[in-house]
């Protein structure tokens, strides 16, 4: 007998079942997408809040299921302008959760007058203020004090906003030495100090030459405070002066007789005090009257000129003359 048909062989499932496998993958990674992409699981997405303002922002959080919290920055942007989010706007939070929004406030010239300018620099730069200038002002106050900014304090302004700042720097008397009595008068005087003069004797600077100061030039001085400004003197000119000033009516005696001065020619300092003149004096005697009739004062007709000389003590007073000197 002929052999029967063969039995089929059974068909193999493992390609079947991996294909479905595939298959459900794909369809649980969709629906796991699709339900991520619709914020089914996963969190929340951070709205876009940068530029809008707080209250904006706050609304598109609370929509989102999102709690908001504000921190203020010091910032250019308009007051209140949402600056950044944290976490940032895009990335995914658990719903419920609190997301930090950084607002912008406006900078504010800080209230520095009185402060030291190391304190003023530091509440600048916290305000974020990039071109402060500070410059320097005479003052009474301690060095480095601030006395004034502009702006003024409480003022709003940007960054780049041009801030200037003045400083105390202290009065000195100033070097007078060499001008005039009356331009370091002035000098002084423009510093706001009380100026008072004295003489400086000497001979080797010219009369009327201011020399020194008490405080010394360069001194740290508070302005109104007093200052001696002393000025240089010749004693030789001093002396002269006074001898200029006895001459005139003077009784002047040598061995010729009595004289009365009645123009002065010349006078020229010698030196250790002593002064030389000429003068022109007329001579006299004084005449007893006859029968008790009083004296009488006899003066030549002409004129005698007579050279002498007066030396003068520190007290300005004459300590010997020759011709002897009655004034």
């Amino acid at each position: 007998p002929f052999p029967g048909p063969s039995a089929r062989p059974p068909r193999a499932k493992g390609p079947i079942i991996a294909a479905a496998c595939i298959a459900l993958a794909v369809v649980l990674a969709a629906v796991a997408g699709g339900t991520y992409m619709a914020e089914l699981w996963g969190g929340k997405t951070i709205p876009e809040v940068v530029g809008l303002s707080q209250p904006e922002a706050t609304d598109a959080l609370s929509a989102k299921g999102f709690a908001a919290q504000a921190v203020e920055v010091k910032s250019d942007e308009p007051q209140g302008t949402v600056l950044s989010s944290d976490p940032e706007q895009g990335h995914r939070a658990e719903e419920g959760s609190t997301v930090t929004l950084s607002v912008a406030v406006p900078r504010i010239v800080p209230a520095i007058v009185g402060a030291t300018s190391e304190e003023a620099a530091q509440a600048l730069e916290a305000e974020g203020f990039t071109a402060v200038t500070y410059t320097e002002e005479k003052s009474n106050e301690a060095a480095g004090t601030v006395l004034a900014v502009s702006p003024e304090a409480g003022t709003e302004a940007k960054s780049g906003d041009a801030i200037t700042v003045t400083v105390a720097v202290p009065y000195t008397v100033p070097d007078v030495e060499g001008m005039s009595e009356a331009d370091a008068k002035a000098a002084l005087q423009a510093e706001g100090y009380e100026v008072t003069s004295e003489w400086y004797t000497t001979e080797d600077i010219e009369e009327g030459t201011a020399v020194s100061t008490d405080p010394a030039a360069g001194s740290e001085l508070n302005s109104g405070s007093e200052v001696t400004l002393y000025v240089a003197h010749s004693r030789g000119t001093e002396l002269v002066d006074l001898t200029r000033e006895i001459l005139p009516g003077a009784n002047l005696t040598n061995d010729e007789g009595s004289f009365k001065v009645e123009n002065i020619k010349s006078c020229t300092y010698r030196g250790d005090g002593e002064v030389l003149y000429t003068v022109e004096a007329r001579q006299y005697e004084v005449v007893t009257m006859p029968f008790g009739l009083g004296q009488e004062t006899v003066f030549a007709k002409k004129l005698t000129t007579i050279e002498g000389g007066i030396v003068w003590n520190d007290d300005n007073e004459v300590s010997y003359a020759s011709p002897s000197i009655r004034y």
